[in-house]
């Protein structure tokens, strides 16, 4: 599984919204193409059913928070939906979303090995997250996953991201949104190869 939070507050307006948007297709497409691969490689093997897949679920936040794409088999993923920036920055909210998730053993079943976390944010919270943040990061199974964050810009909270991250990528702006994902969709797929 991989989860992306992603923030779409009213300062992700514009340019910094659409080269999200890229960098979120982007990802998708590499992380398809990597599971492709495997299967074709795998299905040439006899009796090998195994591959490398990716459910992708998308969680936005601003002055609330919304799951806005389920699980999905990235295979299946044809569109993605749109995301649009607005409101306020509601993190309390969307680390909960992500959380019960990922606690849910018949929503994230426990042989869906090393959940992975993509937090991305260009601002500081606008709300209480202290108690939800330190859930995530200290207790069940969420303590457990892969956590990458990518911080937009110079005007997002470094701290938060670090106490949240194994990972953190720091871009000046938001058009290195793109190669950010890019390194971690590597190591996503470096880590799914030894899995």
């Amino acid at each position: 599984p991989v989860i992306f939070i992603l923030d779409t507050s009213s300062s992700m307006s514009g340019k910094p919204i659409e080269n999200l948007s890229k960098a979120l297709k982007r990802t998708i497409e590499l992380l398809r193409r990597h599971s492709m691969e495997t299967k074709l490689i795998n299905l040439r093997e006899i009796d090998s059913r195994e591959y490398v897949t990716y459910k992708i679920a998308i969680i936005t936040f601003n002055s609330s928070a919304k799951l806005i794409m389920d699980y999905i088999d990235v295979e299946k993923i044809n569109d993605l939906p749109r995301i649009e920036a607005c409101g306020a920055t509601a993190l309390r909210v969307a680390l909960y979303l992500a959380k019960n998730m990922i606690e849910d053993s018949i929503i994230t079943p426990k042989n869906w090995f090393n959940p992975k976390i993509i937090f991305v944010t260009d601002g500081y919270p606008t709300d209480n997250y202290r108690k939800a943040l330190k859930d995530f990061i200290s207790n069940g199974r969420s303590s457990k996953c892969i956590k990458y964050a990518v911080g937009i810009g110079k005007t997002f909270d470094k701290e938060i991201l670090k106490k949240f991250s194994t990972w953190f990528i720091e871009t000046a702006d938001s058009s290195d949104i793109e190669s950010a994902f890019q390194t971690i969709a590597d190591d996503i797929i470096a880590r799914g190869l030894y899995q």
